[in-house]
């Protein structure tokens, strides 16, 4: 299954980050919402700032 900022929940976002960046981080890695994000909800946009909240904390 694949999660975007459009779908699923912030906590989903989160988790999915956490995952990308424990396994793909020590070899180098671009982490990326998506190039054109189409749904302007809340919920999109809340996901999308919870993506770089994750990162900034993992960094």
């Amino acid at each position: 299954a694949f999660l975007t900022v459009e779908r699923g929940s912030v906590l989903e976002g989160e988790v999915a980050v956490r995952g990308a960046l424990h396994t793909f981080g020590p070899s180098g890695f671009i982490l990326s919402p998506v190039d054109n994000i189409r749904d302007t909800s809340e919920c999109a946009w809340a996901n999308t700032l919870a993506l770089i909240e994750a990162w900034k904390e993992m960094r």
